[in-house]
This record gives C-alpha cells, structure tokens and sequence, in this order.
C-alpha cells in the first residue's frame, strides 16, 4: 500500500499536479496522522505552488512532531535533520526582517551539524554551518537574541528627493541641515548594480523524489525617506528599474498630488506592488493643521480617482493602495476615532493600518480633540535591560538621493555614514562600519553611537 502510495505521489509530483498532491495527501494524513513523510509531501506542495506560509506552518509541525519519533531510526533521523535545515532556508527566502527563528531552533541546528559530523554527512553539515553563520545567536541579561545577518541587504529605503510640498508639525525635515535636491537615475541604476539580493533565485529539492523546483525571493525598495517621491519628476522610471531588476517596489506619499490625472496615470503605469499614502487625523480640521499645505478634499478626491482609473487598468491584482495613519496614543479610543475619520474612503483602498506617535524629538500632532498640542519625548526604560532589537542595520540599508548610505531611518543628516553606492551596496554592506553596529546592537554597546543611543535611551536630541 505504501508503495503504491508513493508511486502515486511520486507522479502527481513529476506532472507538478500539486492541487492533487495536497487533496491526496490530506485524505492520508487523517487516517496516519504520524506519517512524516506524507505531512512533508503535503508541506512541499504547498510550496512549490506558492503558498509559503501554509507549507511552512506544516514543516514546523513535521518538526515538532518528530522530536518525539524513534531516534534509533537513523534513515528517519537523518530525514528529519535534513528537513529541519531545508525549513531554515526557506524560512530565510519568505523574510524582510530579523529575530524570527527562536533559540531552540539555533540549537537544533547546532544538534544536526553535530549529527551530520557523527555520520560523516559533510554537505549536511557545511549547510548547518552556514545557517550558524548567517544566523546570529547571543544572550543578554538571560534572553536570547536570534537575528538574521544575510550576505546582501534585504531591503533597500532610497530617497528620491528629500524635497516636500508640506510642513507636516510632526516631520523632522525642519532638522534637515544636509542639501536638498533629487536622485539622478544613473545613481539608482548604480545602486542597483551593486546589489546581489535585487532578486534571488533559489531550487528547491525535493528530499523525497529527488526533483526541484525554484523559489523566488525579490529584494525589497520603499521610495521614501526624508521628502515627497511623487514630486520627482522621473519617478515612474525609478519605479521601472526596480522593476526590471526583478525587485518589488513601493511608494510612500503625503498623497496630495494624486489630485493631478497626470500624476495618478505616470505612476500607474509604472506599477508599483504599493502605493502607501499617510493620512491622520480625527476631522478635516486636525488633518489641515498636522499636514499644513494639504487640503483634505484634494486627498478623497485624488484616491478616489486612483481607485477608479487602477481598476480602469485592471491593476487591481498588481499594485495594492493602502493608507498609513498616525494616531497619538495606542489606544482604543484613539484607533476609533481614527477608524471614524477614515471610514468615507475605505471602499478606494486595500488596506488602513495605524502607527503609533513617534516621540523622538517633541513632535506637534493632534490631541484626542483634534487640538495641535507638544507632546514631550517619550520615556524609555534603561538601557541596563535588555531592549527590542532594533532591526534595520542587520537586513536594510537606507540610501539618500545623493547616493549616500545611512544604517538608520532616523539619520536626517547622514550623520552616520556607512559608504556611498559608488561603493557598491553590498561592498558597504560587508564593510567593517556595518560589522561594527551589528556588532554594538547585538551586545547592547551603543555608547558610541548617538542616533541609537538616542533611540533607546532618555537622551534628549
């Protein structure tokens, strides 16, 4: 029965029917639920089709399942071990960011590279080592940090220009000290070349039949960081070469030029996969005094135009809409009030989602009665504990329109240089400034860093 019960899966497998393999292998499963190869036959499929989530979810519940299995089998362990490092990697090609695998899971690791030495099993344990290195695993003050550290950045934060048509009250630009002005598309062509991780493309095999398939993971651009994209008069060609380098590309914008048709169809027929616009406040008056240049109608007016021409297009499965709102407190009132206020325009987006008020630097916003007041920086607890990871300097770099490299969304004034794109992204990416912070973050040895101190510390800026 077995056998035949494999043939069969071995079939589905080779015509890539993987719809099939799923219903065949589901039906199995609820008689021989303990079937570890079934369940990872299951997993792959889900896989192979693009379902990353749902077949990652399985191979973690394989893994957890056969921690308890006979460990005398050592076809069966060895099985496992492989999947448990296959599981790892592509865990690595579905992230954007760090602090994902736990510390029993770095420790299963290090079990099946000892394993793989007993055995003999060299490229096992070449994989695990690899794993190990890319995956850092240290303890502070009793808790354990797991942070992935790629070869290459995961995501890259590049500003088209760090020029704006508002004053927005709680925008740092009024800090701004460094010169204003626009990226050239031969710097974001540049930068693009210097960087592996645009696209990576990766075969996966089957540990079962032996076949492959690929999977495809696409380095990540936000255009966005100190000013407006949209008033960069080539922005649709920077939205373009990412594209064509096989990168998926967003947009974030205050929105307000979305009222011109212009505007709305360049960026369109550039398809980005996102076109976040930021929108906050409780009533046409607190958005007018928190975006000081905008009008609230030119904004319903201009998304509702984009909705309507997106589906004109029939983009509606290709570039997602969706609004950013800032709101003062994380509370349930505030987040009612916000959700009120945005209600007349959520048929024309995808998604709302809310920020918390970021109290770096004493911003002005809207109180919960749509008064413009000071809200002092936020208290943050000592340093002497242990704090979240601040994750962008282990998988982002942010590159500003003059082709300068800054670790931090924060640095307004590249006050923390990291290199130049002429360096290349990954040269500046391996080089011993980004070691060093890695490094400092990891260990919680930020004295010498002042943004991050800044960050994570009552330090006034």
């Amino acid at each position: 029965m077995k056998d035949d019960m494999m043939k069969v899966l071995s079939l589905l497998n080779s015509e890539k029917n993987y719809e099939s393999i799923i219903d065949f292998t589901s039906n199995i499963l609820m008689e021989h639920p303990d079937d570890i190869k079934v369940y990872y036959c299951l997993a792959m499929a889900y896989i192979a089709k693009g379902d990353k989530t749902k077949g990652l979810k399985h191979l973690q519940n394989l893994i957890t399942q056969s921690l308890s299995a006979n460990k005398e089998d050592k076809l069966l362990r060895l099985f496992i071990n492989q999947v448990i490092l296959q599981t790892i990697q592509i865990t690595e090609l579905s992230l954007h960011g760090g602090d994902v695998l736990g510390a029993n899971t770095i420790q299963m690791v290090k079990e099946v590279k000892l394993y793989a030495h007993k055995l003999g099993e060299r490229d096992l344990e070449q994989i695990a080592e690899n794993i190990l290195k890319r995956w850092i695993h240290i303890n502070s003050s009793n808790q354990p940090i797991v942070a992935l550290i790629p070869d290459s950045p995961l995501t890259l934060q590049v500003e088209p220009t760090n020029a704006c048509n508002l004053n927005c009250t709680m925008c740092p630009r009024s800090k701004m000290t460094r010169k204003v002005g626009f990226m050239d598309t031969a710097i974001f062509d540049e930068m693009l070349d210097g960087w592996k991780n645009r696209v990576i493309v990766k075969q996966i095999q089957h540990l079962i039949f032996g076949t492959t398939f690929p999977l495809i993971k696409r380095g990540s651009i936000k255009l966005f960081f100190m000013g407006e994209p949209l008033i960069h008069n080539q922005l649709d060609k920077l939205i373009e070469s990412g594209k064509q380098a096989g990168c998926t590309v967003g947009i974030q914008t205050n929105g307000i030029t979305l009222v011109n048709k212009e505007v709305r169809q360049k960026l369109l027929s550039a398809k980005p996969s996102v076109i976040g616009i930021s929108l906050d406040g409780i009533n046409e008056m607190s958005y007018e005094a928190v975006r000081q240049g905008a009008r609230l109608l030119d904004i319903y007016n201009g998304l509702k135009a984009l909705h309507k021409e997106r589906e004109e297009m029939n983009l509606h499965r290709k570039i997602w809409i969706m609004i950013s709102s800032i709101i003062p407190k994380w509370n349930q009132s505030s987040l009612e009030h916000a959700q009120k206020f945005l209600e007349p325009i959520r048929p024309f987006v995808d998604h709302i989602g809310f920020i918390p008020l970021s109290r770096e630097r004493d911003p002005k916003f809207y109180d919960e009665n749509g008064k413009i007041i000071l809200y002092s920086k936020q208290p943050i607890s000592s340093t002497s504990k242990l704090q979240s990871l601040c994750l962008e300097p282990f998988t982002k770099l942010n590159v500003l329109w003059d082709g300068s490299i800054t670790p931090c969304c924060y640095d307004i004034n590249c006050a923390m240089p990291l290199g130049h794109i002429k360096d290349g992204i990954d040269n500046v990416w391996k080089s011993s400034k980004v070691k060093e912070l890695q490094d400092a973050l990891l260990n919680q040895n930020i004295k010498k860093y002042h943004l991050c101190s800044v960050c994570m510390s009552n330090t006034k800026i």
